[in-house]
């Protein structure tokens, strides 16, 4: 079968994103937007490619971006990330085509010395029949995120919050917390609670130019949504859900040390959970969930989540190792 692959960079943004939007499985981690935005995270390089048939048309697409780390602070051990998975042709030659778009991938594994490269469908699982890693003999890892059914009424959804969650909304409430939606010239009190939570943390916090394609180019497209929750008028939280062809996905999320006290996030959430209904979304992904994380943090953001009452769905990830390198790295160390 002839066909050929181009990178990211030599296909145009409005032949990428059409092929995205017109795809059944698609989901806003495919589109050129977000994979511009991922790019500017610290030490990642945008490696996406698409692959197009003998007719010069694109049939397939993989995002990707290399990250760059290393083992023992010696070595580098660089990785391949991927979420959303990929995208092949409907048709007839979809298997063929998946195939073709797993060996690029792993080429560019052994190109970069990768220790690794990590394929995870995230919120497009729930577009996605059987697991396709399986479907093309690669090892996943069993995983699961919570996602809410919108399509209920407010007074159902509201059932289903745990008891917990329901008393800091109304602790919210008694403190008069408001919502609003946020606008970009938000941005700058967005930045300022995310450094504020990364730094007590000890964590990096994301390039500002991220958030700014979030609020100057997402924002508007209304494939970000972004609501604030205020204390006597003043912003003390922020959550961002992204949106694309009728669902939702909790993004990111910041907050002033203010927020905890009166309940501003649980609050926050429930505003952003009735204008989702408000404009027609169906489903809302509270992101990947966790029984018994060994990090008690990670394990709070789980249960969190999960307070919300969503219904549990099976997400496809997976990992391909590339250990040789690292065999011979740890005999050259320890002989």
């Amino acid at each position: 079968m002839t066909y050929f692959i181009k990178n990211f960079d030599e296909i145009t943004s409005h032949e990428w994103d059409s092929y995205v939007e017109n795809h059944q499985n698609s989901w806003l981690w495919h589109t050129s937007d977000f994979i511009k935005a991922k790019n500017s995270w610290h030490g990642h390089s945008n490696q996406s490619f698409g692959i197009y048939d003998f007719s010069q048309n694109i049939v397939g697409i993989f995002p990707l971006h290399l990250i760059e780390s290393k083992i023992f602070r010696i070595f580098n051990a660089p990785i391949l990330d991927n979420i959303g998975g990929w995208l092949t042709d409907d048709k007839t030659n979809n298997a063929c085509y998946s195939q073709i778009l797993i060996n690029e991938f792993s080429k560019k594994l052994s190109k970069f010395s990768c220790l690794a490269g990590n394929i995870n469908f995230s919120t497009a699982s729930l577009n996605q029949g059987i697991d396709p890693l399986f479907v093309h003999g690669l090892s996943g890892n069993r995983a699961y995120i919570s996602a809410i059914d919108l399509a209920r009424s407010s007074e159902d959804i509201w059932k289903g919050f745990r008891k917990g969650h329901k008393s800091e909304i109304k602790k919210a409430e008694n403190n008069n917390i408001t919502f609003k939606l946020a606008l970009p010239e938000d941005l700058e009190c967005y930045c300022d609670m995310h450094k504020k939570v990364y730094a007590k943390s000890d964590l990096l916090p994301h390039n500002k130019k991220y958030f700014e394609r979030i609020f100057n180019i997402l924002l508007p497209k209304n494939n970000a949504i972004v609501g604030i929750a205020l204390l006597n008028g003043k912003p003390i939280a922020m959550a961002n859900y992204g949106a694309y062809k009728g669902k939702a996905v909790y993004w990111t999320g910041a907050c002033f040390d203010d927020a905890y006290k009166v309940g501003a996030n649980h609050f926050l959430h429930w505003k952003m959970i009735q204008h989702l209904q408000d404009i027609n979304i169906s489903w809302l992904d509270m992101g990947e969930i966790f029984y018994q994380h060994f990090s008690s943090k990670i394990q709070g953001i789980s249960n969190f989540k999960i307070g919300f009452g969503g219904k549990f769905f099976p997400i496809y990830k997976g990992s391909i190792s590339s250990i040789s390198k690292w065999l011979k790295a740890y005999q050259v160390i320890w002989g």
